[in-house]
């Protein structure tokens, strides 16, 4: 198998540190290529990766992004899931990224098949997604909720996921913590904020430059957009949203090893506690079930009870 960068461990070949993956030392805060480690080595395998060359096929998906334009505002598609496609990301992304996709596929079962294909497959099941009205009824049988509604509980496990957006996530948001939830679905999150006297710090932390772009205009006098997430593809900002009201934005390279340090030190001073569900091991089919529900909040922890 063609490993990606995240496979390869090895010494970096800037300060030193062993054990380090085949794209950043999380030492040093270096970037680099596989081909750059010291003593490589797959964390699949445990053996020395072998260099090979293969032929690719390239797509030329920008050919296709006017006909996806048209066709995603010729109300095919829900005017909330528009306002999220950026179809330039997501034409990049997928061209940068096929190649992996495709060799998953095959290493999944199906060596003869096309991993396009089933995507194509799954949009059109995501896009027949029905738009939910109200509040949706959830009950519980046994350890796992289901909806109330035989319709909504008989669809597939990727549409259920998305009726589950939006709303019914302000429950949850308040009882993390959060005063206010806005469901940038239903709302332009903005003006939203602008209401509320505009926001001091945003924390961006999705890897979705055109997300955060749009939150730029919900900071107040002196607000500042807070970056987190790595996007590839720019964030588009005028300068006279920056300028009148002392707007800034700033980077932090967060993920490193030392901010899990300090995120755990801070949690054991603070009495921080995780949000978890626990399942004896005697129900560990139904702790699966749940996790690979995508309903658990947040983590699935087998006990020895």
């Amino acid at each position: 198998m063609f490993l990606p960068d995240r496979y390869v461990k090895g010494i970096c070949p800037v300060c030193g540190t062993a054990d380090q993956y085949g794209d950043s030392c999380e030492n040093c805060g270096s970037t680099y290529t596989p081909a750059d480690l010291k003593d490589p080595i797959s964390v699949v395998s445990g053996t020395a990766p072998v260099w090979r060359e293969s032929e690719h096929y390239f797509f030329k998906l920008s050919a296709f992004e006017q006909p996806l334009h048209a066709w995603v505002r010729s109300g095919a598609v829900q005017e909330s899931v528009v306002r999220k496609l950026d179809m330039k990301q997501v034409a990049d992304v997928y061209l940068r990224f096929y190649p992996l996709f495709q060799g998953a596929y095959q290493d999944l079962g199906y060596p003869t098949g096309y991993f396009n294909d089933r995507l194509v497959q799954v949009i059109d099941v995501l896009l027949a997604t029905p738009q939910a009205l109200g509040p949706i009824e959830l009950v519980r049988p046994n350890v796992m909720y289901t909806y109330a509604d035989p319709a909504l509980e008989a669809r597939p496990a990727g549409q259920k996921l998305l009726i589950r957006m939006g709303p019914e996530n302000a429950a949850l948001a308040k009882k993390l913590g959060a005063h206010t939830y806005i469901d940038t679905k239903a709302t332009n999150p903005a003006e939203a904020l602008q209401k509320m006297g505009g926001a001091k710090v945003i924390l961006a932390t999705a890897p979705n430059a055109k997300a955060m772009s749009e939150l730029i205009g919900g900071l107040g006098v002196g607000g500042k957009l807070l970056v987190v997430g790595a996007p590839f593809e720019p964030l588009e900002v005028s300068v006279f949203q920056l300028l009148p009201a002392r707007r800034g934005i700033q980077g932090w390279p967060s993920g490193t090893a030392m901010d899990s340090q300090e995120t755990l030190e801070f949690s054991a001073y603070s009495g921080v506690r995780p949000m978890v569900e626990k399942f004896p091991l005697a129900k560990v089919n139904e702790a699966y079930e749940r996790m690979t529900s995508g309903k658990a909040e947040f983590r699935v922890v087998l006990t020895m009870e």
